[in-house]
């Protein structure tokens, strides 16, 4: 993540994402990745939150009205938007994509534990987006 104020990158090791063990450290975290951390200049715009929302909300979707027959194991949701955006014009913008699929295999019913995860995700953005102005 780039820190607008000390002109440099905060970089996390795996290690960091692991000892994440609480709703709260997990928001934190996540608070920390949009640069919401109580300094309105370095805020992320609340569209960028929107649209990862909107996006992770059409995954959502394909899990629960499309998805009867595969399970991601240990699958993972990349992130990627623009920090100094005034404003999501782009449809491209911000990116939200399903990664990492080492482990996917049929499994009747599809899968529980990725939807979890995708709402959850999801009622954590909402929480934080709720804060911002």
């Amino acid at each position: 993540v780039y820190d607008k104020v000390t002109d440099d990158y905060i970089c996390k090791g795996k290690s960091f994402g692991t000892s994440l063990m609480t709703k709260d450290q997990v928001i934190g975290a996540l608070q920390m990745f949009f640069c919401l951390d109580g300094d309105s200049s370095k805020t992320v715009c609340p569209s960028e939150i929107d649209g990862i929302m909107r996006k992770l909300t059409h995954i959502k979707d394909w899990f629960e009205n499309s998805n009867s027959e595969i399970a991601f194991y240990a699958g993972s949701i990349l992130i990627v938007y623009e920090g100094n955006a005034t404003s999501s014009t782009s449809s491209e913008r911000p990116a939200v994509k399903m990664i990492d699929f080492a482990h996917v295999c049929r499994k009747q019913g599809g899968d529980e534990g990725y939807l979890k995860g995708i709402n959850t995700l999801l009622d954590m953005l909402h929480d934080i987006r709720n804060t911002m102005p």
